[in-house]
């Protein structure tokens, strides 16, 4: 069997066939239905790793505006490592997914703590100039540890212009946590976002996984290194719903949500039906940040 193109494998996995056509296109993985569950989810994830090698190699030459770039710390192409840490998490080279709570969690430092911005978080060869925060997780780990919790992306390359519309996808969750004093502080994304008009704060709810999209052998989150965007951006893995993104004058940062710039922080995505960890949560001392609760989801 010929190796199926990479966005093939993204369409397949988004639509449950992943396996039996990694199963098929790496047959040195091995597969017996008989095998741990787990065994087989860390199979996919190397297989998709090593997938990725061929973007922009077996599919043809991609788009100019969507060239990869190439920096200096990038991971090289199916270098990706894939970690059992147990209990049900994966690791995909510094990303964590945890399959009993669906939740994507990568590292993130705030990158710009005031001004405009059409971003909230991307990579450092994304559009730092306009982003609260950057990540050094690359975007094809990140889709391939939503692909393993079952994640659906719809591979858009353009959204409807409707400002009432919804960007296609899945609704998620987002907040992001740090250590203060010891104490563990966690704030909603919306949290971090101020907007101009009304003046407030980022209304709380939902954000959308729409995965991306590949064109002409290239992953457009992975080129751009877009990972959540404020302003519409089908490229980014996850976008904003809310009406206020296509103005680019509207979104601003909110310094005071955020943790200290140079403090390591890490950013939770939580897939919807998924068990909020913090539901039990005891009251915080008086000395620690109040917690946030998630943003709700849309069942």
């Amino acid at each position: 069997m010929t190796a199926p193109r990479v966005l093939d494998l993204w369409n397949m996995g988004s639509a449950g066939q992943l396996w039996p056509v990694l199963f098929q296109a790496f047959p040195r993985l091995g597969y017996e239905e008989s095998d741990n569950p787990m065994s087989r989810l860390l199979s996919i994830a190397t297989a998709l790793a090593l997938a990725q090698s061929a973007i922009g190699a077996t599919v043809g030459p991609p788009m100019g505006p969507l060239q990869p770039p190439a920096p200096d710390n990038a991971t090289a192409p199916g270098q990706t490592s894939v970690r059992d840490l147990g209990s049900g998490r994966l690791q995909v080279g510094c990303v964590t997914l945890d399959r009993t709570r669906r939740t994507v969690a990568f590292p993130v430092i705030v990158n710009q703590s005031a001004g405009p911005v059409e971003y909230a978080v991307v990579t450092p060869t994304g559009k730092i100039h306009e982003s609260i925060f950057r990540t050094p997780a690359e975007p094809r780990d990140l889709q391939i540890a939503f692909l393993l919790l079952g994640a659906r992306p719809v591979n858009a390359r353009q959204f409807d212009l409707d400002p009432a519309s919804t960007p296609p996808g899945e609704p998620v969750a987002i907040e992001v946590t740090w250590q203060r004093l010891g104490r563990s502080s966690r704030r909603s994304l919306a949290e971090c976002v101020r907007v101009t008009d009304p003046p407030g704060r980022l209304a709380e709810g939902p954000w959308v996984y729409n995965g991306s999209f590949i064109v002409e052998g290239v992953f457009a989150a992975q080129a751009t290194g877009s990972v959540i965007a404020l302003q519409e951006d089908p490229a980014a893995l996850i976008n904003n719903p809310r009406p206020g993104r296509f103005n680019d004058e509207l979104h601003r940062v909110n310094p005071k949500a955020l943790p200290p710039r140079d403090k390591p922080a890490t950013l939770i995505v939580r897939l919807a039906n998924s068990p909020d960890p913090h539901a039990s949560r005891q009251t915080p001392s008086s000395t620690d940040t109040p917690p946030t609760p998630l943003d709700p989801l849309i069942p």
